[in-house]
């Protein structure tokens, strides 16, 4: 009976231990953000948080952080943490992947150009330079995916641009096979979707300006596309036949598509009327009778 009441005085005192060294130190500052990076340990963490005073000791934080979860469950980021916090707290929110910083949201539309990037990216994020940012993108065009992506505040260039393509290379990997069988290269199907991100509005002109765009192609016919034209002259499509050198754009999902799945049509020629509308012709001589009807 005796040992018995020991041991309950001993798990006692163990816990009233643990529970004064879950306390906040005194030192704890006004506010601290802790940054867990990619493969950042829990004894990595329970190290910032001490050197930083926020914990009294490292023991005690890596129990609760294995308590709450596991180190595959720790997510990259910044965590805010307003004023004294207890331990377990701590460790709670950092397995729960809570923040407490709300993130800024970028959405990136089908077809935007870099310029577009960049504009956009220096409006959420001052502290990045416009012309630094473009500068970086070079080479780039058609390679970072449209989406929306979430970045907390003090995230960097290189963080943005990598995100932009680390999901390029995850969502083209869907249409990997496709683009193999097609008979093209992956550049030149990329070339191609960014010219019916500026030329098709709808599904279903998507794949009817595909089908045209190919034929014309396959015809050595210049392909005529008045996006191109903001490039030099190697972009001109109006005086160089085939596709341009390289993306004139960021496509998305659906022109990737609709580059790989062109309808079959009897159509050789296109123009969009000033509300935007497709009018399609087979000959030369219609397409020019569709100039003077809706572009006249």
């Amino acid at each position: 009976m005796r040992l018995f009441s020991s041991f309950i005085l001993f798990c006692i005192a163990i816990v009233g231990i643990i529970v004064f060294l879950s306390l906040p130190p005194r030192d704890f500052p006004d506010s601290y953000i802790l940054t867990v990076e990619n493969g950042d340990s829990v004894h990595s963490i329970a190290q910032k948080l001490s050197a930083a005073h926020t914990i009294q000791s490292q023991t005690v934080f890596i129990i609760y952080a294995r308590i709450f979860g596991n180190e595959r469950d720790i997510h990259p980021g910044e965590y805010l943490f307003s004023g004294p916090t207890p331990t377990y707290k701590m460790a709670l929110r950092i397995a729960g992947s809570d923040f407490g910083i709300e993130k800024k949201k970028l959405t990136i539309p089908e077809g935007s150009t870099n310029e577009q990037i960049a504009k956009d990216v220096v409006a959420l994020f001052p502290n990045i330079s416009y012309d630094s940012f473009l500068q970086a993108l070079q080479g780039k065009e058609g390679y970072l995916f449209p989406d929306t992506y979430s970045f907390f505040p003090s995230t960097t260039q290189a963080d943005i641009i990598d995100a932009l393509e680390k999901n390029f290379s995850y969502k083209i990997s869907f249409f990997d096979a496709r683009i193999k069988q097609s008979g093209f290269s992956e550049l030149q199907i990329l070339t191609m979707a960014s010219l019916i991100e500026k030329e098709a509005f709808g599904d279903v002109d998507r794949a009817t300006i595909s089908g045209i765009l190919w034929k014309r192609l396959d015809a050595k016919m210049l392909l005529q596309v008045d996006a191109a034209t903001r490039f030099d002259n190697s972009y001109d499509t109006y005086a160089n036949v085939g596709l341009p050198p390289l993306p004139i754009d960021n496509p998305g999902s659906k022109a990737l598509d609709a580059a790989l799945n062109p309808k079959n049509s009897q159509f050789w020629y296109y123009l969009h009327d000033k509300n935007g509308g497709v009018h399609y012709a087979v000959s030369f001589a219609e397409h020019k009778k569709n100039i003077q009807t809706y572009l006249k």
